[in-house]
């Protein structure tokens, strides 16, 4: 009788897993059904599906194209760091404090990257770049992009050369090197790809944080200030585009469908680090291609599901012109189409859950350069009147702040004026020790600027 018990038993668990196995398939027969309609209604939209719709256009033309001086200043870069390792970080130490220790090695390191940010601004003379990326290989996400980290070496090069030299008394060479800055900048921004706008964001933070400091060091210098004011109004137009840097990100979910099933399936393409351990591997292979679904129907089924993801995402026009919506609008579709328990989205669980936090890089930049903006408004107006104004709309900078939805936030101290964007939305106000979300989203520019807790300030020249 027991032996029959067991028996029983078996059988029903091989029943159960094979009625799981029939739910499954049916599952993605069904997605797989659902494709014609997802491609039509992508299309519909104007979805990016081929990638010659992400090169440039019109096509860039020699005498327009800034990439030959660029990779000339990055391979003077490259030759640097074989000479001279950790010359970046020794600029970083100095991008702290200008005034400090540090600056006497950066010094010399400027001066050996003087050819390198010569052909830097040689190269923002021209209006566009084109790196000649093949954006139509079959396996788009292999594209590599090894300038970004030289733009961002230059970048921090350049903006500390500006602010030495702004405090040695040498404004013109300061705003020159800013302006260069900023246009390599913008090149980085200038391509379809998220990972783009990420390093102009940082690039963007390095740039107006020694603006800051070099506003610092002329501080009766009425004609420096407006030339950074008018760099700082340049950085906010046009604002990032999120629609714009999304996309490429429909061609390359859906390229990875088409092309890196198999790729998915041996473990080599992955965003872990580290190679997944086989126990893990075999897991994965059981979710990607589960037992009973054809290649076929499950090459249709994922693209229906990112195809139908990323509809959704641009379906609401509103929300997509402004960045506010668009970051949560952005977290909660990708949440939708990511959930546990739907077996044909096990592609989207892979490759989409970095969407989801997105967004909040297109507010942190619009928070990063509206803070500053409303300094520049706040120290010009002390230029005219002899005081600091009262609100920033006294001074006519009308900008909302991304976070908060209201102004910006001005704080005037006796002869110090601070200018920060406001408290997000649902941040504690005590919630900003070193490692809240008050921090990270939070940016506060000060005049003069402060170069540590200690309240020391940058130093007026003589």
């Amino acid at each position: 009788m027991r032996r029959f018990d067991v028996t029983c038993a078996v059988w029903v668990a091989v029943l159960a897993l094979v009625g799981c196995q029939s739910e499954t398939a049916r599952s993605f027969e069904q997605a797989a059904r659902e494709l014609p309609a997802a491609e039509a209604e992508a299309k519909r939209l104007g979805l990016v599906l081929d990638g010659s719709a992400l090169k440039p256009n019109p096509p860039v033309t020699p005498e327009e194209n800034a990439a030959p001086a660029l990779r000339e200043a990055f391979g003077k870069l490259t030759a640097l760091s074989r000479s001279r390792r950790g010359w970046a970080e020794e600029i970083d130490k100095a991008l702290k404090d200008p005034t400090g220790a540090a600056v006497g090695p950066a010094r010399e390191i400027l001066a050996e990257l003087a050819p390198a940010m010569a052909d830097a601004a040689r190269a923002t003379q021209r209006p566009r770049v084109d790196f000649g990326r093949d954006w139509e290989s079959p396996k788009p996400w292999t594209i590599r992009f090894p300038e970004f980290s030289s733009f961002k070496q230059l970048v921090r090069a350049l903006s500390l050369r500006a602010t030495l030299g702004a405090l040695e008394g040498d404004t013109a060479a300061a705003i020159e090197d800013f302006r260069t800055a900023q246009a390599l900048s913008r090149f980085v921004g200038s391509e379809p790809v998220v990972i783009g706008a990420f390093v102009r964001v940082v690039c963007d933070l390095a740039l107006l944080r020694q603006m800051e400091w070099a506003l610092a060091t002329r501080p009766e210098d009425a004609a420096f200030h407006r030339s950074l004011a008018d760099l700082a109004a340049k950085q906010a137009t046009p604002p990032l585009d999120f629609a714009w840097y999304l996309r490429s990100e429909t061609l390359f979910s859906t390229a990875v469908i088409e092309a890196g099933i198999d790729e998915i399936m041996d473990g080599s393409l992955s965003f872990d680090q580290d190679p997944p351990e086989p126990d893990e591997l075999a897991g994965h292979r059981r979710r990607v291609l589960p037992f009973g679904v054809g290649r076929d129907t499950a090459r249709k089924a994922y693209r229906a599901r990112s195809l139908q993801m990323w509809s959704e995402v641009f379906s609401d026009r509103e929300a997509v012109s402004d960045p506010r919506l668009f970051a949560p609008h952005l977290k909660r579709v990708v949440g939708v189409f990511t959930r546990e328990g739907d077996p044909t989205l096990e592609i989207n669980r892979f490759l989409m859950p970095v969407f989801g936090q997105m967004g909040d890089a297109f507010l942190r930049h619009q928070a990063l350069v509206g803070s500053f903006r409303g300094l520049m408004a706040a120290v010009e107006f002390k230029h005219a009147k002899g005081r600091f104004p009262k609100t920033l709309a006294e001074a006519g900078f009308q900008a909302t702040d991304p976070y908060s939805g209201g102004p910006y936030q001005l704080r005037v101290d006796g002869d110090i004026v601070r200018v920060s964007n406001g408290q997000p939305d649902g941040i504690a106000a005590d919630g900003r020790g070193e490692d809240s979300e008050w921090n990270r989203r939070n940016f506060e520019f000060v005049f003069p600027k402060t170069a540590d807790a200690t309240g020391r300030t940058a130093p007026r020249p003589n």
